[in-house]
């Protein structure tokens, strides 16, 4: 913001322009209410290219946006229990042209534009809604680096409109002879990583809940799979079918891990998206797999507070929300 004020006393009028970015100002005193205007355009020219940095500011002010991402990266992002995948996200943002500008001189207009052209890029909804929490948490962190008056743009611009929640499915093949998306999937894919995926669907696992289990864990005497850490940081135990311990039971252990699967989540969904993308399946991703495995079980006649057991939804609400259940499969009835 900049503003211009007159100012007399005895040696005469003059006039002061103030500029006010971000967290710092500066002003500048003019004999002429011309000068005084020049100085204004011609920085609000400056500021807008991101080349301006008021001489009252200290020297964290004058950091850019592609140094606050790196700096993040080390400090915040890599105390995270996945930061592979954020700190890929910031290296994307830090290609961008834009990260090139101070923090100072982002503005929302910035924002805007930015969230503009990744969706005329086709990017998703929710991607772009991520790389837009990424950046509202940098501006938010830099506060405590030496920037206290530092302005987050991002809170001045609106998410992207996500889309209806999916509750797609593996479909079975067409003719009802040949292999179905699933086995054509699970075929295509590394056998760990087949393998994985029907875990996944057994157990209705997140994708990080599944990378993390490690074989402390699962009781294959009794059936259980304990100490999942879920999304809300619970921990919590679940019983696994057949099947599921078959599953287990199938998996190669690696001498010296304590883990079970020696994938990311970030690599599971790369995976599946490329393998998608060859076979022509749309709109699979590996979250399917939950939507997947939440309907068997009501397919299978188990109620709804035994799946939320095992699914881990916060309401009931929730865990009915994707189920889509198969009209040719004869839902079984619950045994009392």
């Amino acid at each position: 913001l900049m503003s211009i004020r007159q100012i007399k006393n005895k040696s005469g009028t003059k006039y002061e322009s103030r500029l006010r970015l971000g967290g710092a100002s500066e002003s500048r005193t003019f004999a002429t209410l011309a000068e005084a205007k020049a100085w204004e355009l011609q920085t609000k020219a400056k500021a807008g290219r991101g080349e301006y940095s008021p001489k009252s500011d200290t020297q964290s002010y004058s950091m850019t946006l592609h140094a606050a991402l790196g700096k993040y990266i080390v400090e915040v992002t890599r105390g995270k229990k996945w930061p592979e995948v954020e700190s890929n996200r910031a290296k994307r943002l830090q290609r961008h042209s834009f990260a090139k500008k101070r923090l100072i001189s982002i503005t929302a207009e910035d924002i805007f534009s930015y969230k503009n052209e990744r969706l005329d890029a086709g990017k998703a909804a929710n991607t772009i809604r991520l790389e837009l929490v990424l950046l509202s948490q940098v501006f938010d962190t830099a506060a405590l680096w030496q920037m206290p008056k530092l302005i987050n743009p991002v809170t001045r611009v609106k998410n992207p409109k996500l889309p209806q929640p999916s509750n797609r499915r593996f479909e079975p093949s067409p003719s009802g002879n040949g292999p179905g998306e699933l086995e054509q999937l699970c075929a295509a894919l590394p056998a760990d990583v087949a393998i994985m995926v029907r875990i996944a669907i057994e157990t209705a696992l997140r994708r990080s809940e599944l990378c993390r289990v490690e074989w402390r864990d699962v009781d294959l005497n009794l059936g259980y799979l304990n100490n999942i850490v879920g999304k809300d940081g619970l921990i919590e135990s679940i019983p696994l079918t057949a099947a599921a311990i078959q599953l287990f039971k199938s998996v190669a252990r690696v001498e010296g891990s304590t883990l079970v699967f020696h994938r990311t989540p970030e690599y599971l969904t790369r995976r599946m998206y490329a393998t998608c993308k060859k076979l022509g399946m749309k709109g699979l991703h590996f979250h399917v797999t939950r939507h997947e495995g939440t309907s068997k079980m009501f397919e299978k006649g188990l109620r709804i507070e035994q799946v939320q057991l095992v699914t881990r939804h916060k309401t009931m609400a929730m865990c009915c929300r994707r189920p889509k259940i198969d009209p040719l499969i004869e839902v079984m009835p619950i045994q009392n």
